[in-house]
């Protein structure tokens, strides 16, 4: 099995973060304090996921984070409409 290179950006967030655990950091496998977090989150990363959108991009919205995209591969909506780069860092 060969872990596509999408993957290593989502791969080493993890690793960053298991070996420097943060009670306000939420990554790997779902937890139950999940929509607690995303909610005081100002910040929210988006890595790549499998497709050329990624739900964490609409959760960061949902929760009212700054979504912060980590990969030039995440493609996102209505590009002639709305002005990405005053919403979102990449």
């Amino acid at each position: 099995y060969e872990r596509s290179p999408l993957a290593e950006v989502r791969v080493r967030i993890i690793d960053y973060y298991s070996e420097n655990p943060k009670e306000w950091a939420s990554v790997g496998p779902p937890v139950r304090s999940y929509f607690r977090r995303m909610g005081m989150s100002r910040f929210c990363l988006v890595p790549a996921g499998l497709t050329a959108w990624t739900i964490h991009l609409y959760e960061a919205f949902f929760f009212g984070c700054v979504p912060v995209i980590l990969s030039d591969e995440v493609s996102v909506p209505f590009q002639e409409q709305i002005d990405w780069p005053s919403l979102s860092l990449k």
